[in-house]
């Protein structure tokens, strides 16, 4: 048994292996395990936007700030009214519907 400790940065984990396990078979594993763990961090870290600011608005609205009421886009009126748990999005991507 091997025991890797694999960094890159600030992120580190360990992984297991055998060592009549091939190198590029091993090398491969840890690429995947590595883009998955980035995959799972930008999840968790959308998820938790998403309770602060709410859902992502239109990409054609996105960026724009929220006190356009006139805003008209393809002929389609936008009325658009403040709930209650309103915070803004700092990049104007969300809505500012969140939950927490």
């Amino acid at each position: 048994m091997v025991l890797l400790h694999v960094k890159r940065h600030d992120r580190e984990f360990l992984f297991e292996t055998s060592v009549a396990e091939k190198a590029d078979n091993v090398a491969r594993q840890l690429v995947e395990l590595f883009n998955l763990r980035l995959k799972i961090g930008r999840l968790a870290e959308q998820a938790e936007q998403l309770a602060k600011h709410g859902p992502s608005k239109k990409p054609d609205f996105q960026g724009l700030p929220d006190d356009m009421k006139d805003l008209t886009l393809d002929e389609e009126k936008v009325e658009w009214v403040k709930p209650d748990n309103y915070k803004p999005d700092p990049t104007a991507r969300r809505t500012g519907a969140g939950w927490c």
